[in-house]
């Protein structure tokens, strides 16, 4: 039997790993006898079951989407108690670990002996969108848009400073809400209301919503200090919207299938080439091609294979 805990994660793109659970949980060809295999989804989830994750004899799978703000916001303190978690939990041999980009793997492997796969994202569903024609611009960028969730790990501060020296002839359209409290929310309705070319959405509850966000810009914004890998972007991509992120884990991945330029968090608000990046047609991304890869049906198969392997292992231990 497999579990999978994830409370307070999307579920809206947990698909492809809910997709494989139910295929494996359904299939009578699997037997793995007593022994449950449990998925804890994001570094809450393993926090929350932190116990379980250290001590249970059954098999435990640490799924980090990112390495959240634990990492990011909790400075040496939080990065000494996310390592600690890696070494103590990779104690039992019954361990393995899930993340979605290169450079949280090279992390997790340096703290743990355990297996660290890496997989292409929670799988892309494209059938909850609505695509418009790809009909390439050569206008220039007129309306910019930032979609995230607020605060300082998604480096908010800097979009404000852009805001603060945008040109009239620019339109900034925000999407989001504060990853806790509302300052950073209500500072944006401010602006909305005192200067006509900014417009503040608020949080954006469906696809169809986020459809109309991206077929809305010409550019997308996406700072942050780290990311595992960042569905905001992968919409952005399936959109075929242009984007500026920032150099670090999850969004320069992203950024370098483009040769789109990044930036370091501190200096994303200062920059003033923003508005004047030059032509973007030196830009000749291939859309379709670099989405293909990060598509719910390419993650399943993924997640399928880390999943038997585990099973295979529980068996072999099984008919010793």
């Amino acid at each position: 039997m497999i579990t999978v805990i994830s409370a307070g994660v999307n579920q809206l793109h947990r698909t492809a790993l809910n997709n494989v659970v139910q295929r494996l949980n359904t299939d009578t060809s699997v037997h793995i006898s007593q022994t449950q295999i449990f998925i804890l989804v994001g570094t809450k989830n393993v926090v929350g079951n932190i116990l379980k994750a250290i001590f249970s004899k059954n098999y435990i799978i640490l799924y980090y989407t990112g390495l959240g703000r634990l990492y990011t916001d909790f400075g040496i303190f939080g990065r000494l108690i996310f390592y600690l978690m890696i070494m103590l939990t990779s104690l039992r041999k019954k361990r393995k670990f899930i993340v979605e980009n290169i450079e949280d793997r090279r992390l997790i492997s340096r703290w743990t002996r355990r297996e660290v796969d890496q997989i292409n994202g929670s799988g892309f569903n494209e059938v909850l969108y609505r695509k418009k024609p790809h009909n390439p611009k050569t206008k220039k960028f007129i309306s910019i848009g930032h979609m995230s969730r607020f605060g300082e790990s998604k480096c908010t501060d800097a979009i404000m400073k852009i805001i603060a020296t945008l040109p009239d002839d620019y339109k900034m359209i925000v999407a989001g809400e504060d990853i806790k409290g509302n300052k950073y929310s209500e500072q944006f309705y401010q602006l909305a209301l005192s200067h006509d070319n900014i417009e503040m959405l608020g949080f954006l509850e469906t696809p169809d919503e986020v459809s109309n966000f991206f077929q809305s810009i010409d550019l997308f914004l996406y700072p942050s200090v780290r990311e595992g890998l960042p569905v905001t972007l992968l919409e952005c991509i399936y959109f075929q919207v242009p984007f500026l992120t920032t150099n670090v884990a999850g969004c320069i991945d992203l950024a370098h299938y483009f040769d789109f330029p990044t930036s370091k968090p501190e200096d994303f608000g200062d920059q003033k080439n923003h508005l004047n990046l030059g032509d973007w047609g030196k830009y000749k991304p291939h859309w379709e091609t670099v989405f293909e890869q990060f598509l719910a049906p390419k993650v399943e198969q993924q997640l399928e294979d880390i999943l038997r392997t585990a099973i295979l292992e529980i068996q072999a231990e099984a008919s010793d």
